[in-house]
């Protein structure tokens, strides 16, 4: 890895937390420090516009917070833009936000702005254990789904309609 043309400055490295991987080979690091190190080349040229798509995919929950807290102190002097799926990767450092959905703009805005727009509109209900998913009615977008011991949550967006019968409305806020 030392052997990468302007790579591993001495500001590189400590950005990326590179410092302590200096002499290994980059077939021996692990996706987090591969995805840092994919940074740090970006880095490489001090770019005003930093691109990066799905940047945590497959990373362990303390990798995804390091790759957030590093997005939001290189935003403070570049632009980033950011391809994600994963909405808590924008983290605190995201003041204006697209969403894309099928290749169009559906939103453009702060991500209070979009908190606004989504209150009264998430709401989670729990499926017992024995009991099907698609008892729930058409209509409602489901966003994330987790199996636990009392059964299916459903975290879904009612898009105008009525949520379910048994369905708990969701408080969200802004990260």
């Amino acid at each position: 890895m030392a052997s990468i043309p302007g790579l591993l400055t001495k500001s590189k490295k400590k950005c990326c937390k590179l410092e302590e991987v200096v002499d290994r080979k980059i077939k021996k690091l692990s996706g987090g420090m591969v995805r840092r190190l994919g940074v740090a080349q970006a880095l490489v040229h001090d770019p005003r516009i930093l691109v990066v798509d799905e940047p945590t995919v497959g990373l362990d929950p303390e990798e995804r917070i390091h790759f957030r807290r590093l997005m939001t102190e290189l935003g403070r002097d570049r632009i980033v833009i950011l391809s994600t799926h994963i909405v808590a990767d924008l983290g605190s450092g995201c003041s204006d936000l697209a969403l894309i959905d099928n290749g169009r703009v559906a939103f453009r805005g702060s991500p209070s702005e979009l908190v606004g727009r989504a209150k009264g509109s998430v709401f989670e209900m729990t499926i017992p254990p024995g009991r099907e998913e698609s008892e729930i009615p058409v209509g409602f977008e489901i966003v994330s789904r987790e199996e636990n011991s009392e059964g299916i949550r459903i975290r879904a967006v009612s898009g105008g309609d009525t949520p379910p019968s048994g369905a708990k409305m969701r408080i969200i806020s802004c990260p």
